[in-house]
């Protein structure tokens, strides 16, 4: 298909760094053995927390790489390399079907039930 072609063509080497680090990240919940997540700033999965920045060392500005650290590597990967790795990709890839027209999706948000335990998702801004 064009979308295979196309990342062939042009590897997504941002696309699996942004897939790395957030591995990374949900592991590092962990780190105790217990799932510890921070709260507030440190909890975003933010460009503040994740990409490259400038550090002052022994009185010089120097780039901390994050995200670049892996661009070496990457970019050092054959297009061989890249096949297999698509193809690898393709393998987990679900494409729901399609709703037929006429479809109703229902969404209850009746809030004076009872919570059944299900996760609710809380939007958060880097800015405090």
């Amino acid at each position: 298909t064009f979308l295979k072609e196309l990342q062939v063509a042009n590897p997504p080497i941002g696309a699996l760094i942004l897939s790395i680090q957030a591995v990374e990240r949900a592991l590092s919940f962990y780190k105790t053995g217990e799932k510890v997540v921070p709260s507030g700033s440190p909890a975003f999965f933010s460009i503040d927390n994740w990409g490259d920045y400038k550090a002052v060392v022994n009185g010089r500005p120097k780039t901390v790489p994050r995200a670049s650290k892996y661009m070496k590597t990457l970019k050092g990967w054959t297009k061989e390399k890249w096949d297999e790795y698509i193809a690898t990709a393709w393998e987990y890839y679900y494409e729901e079907p399609s709703r037929k027209r006429g479809t109703v999706i229902v969404i209850d948000d009746n809030e004076d039930e009872e919570d059944e335990g299900e996760d609710e998702f809380e939007l958060m801004s880097d800015e405090e």
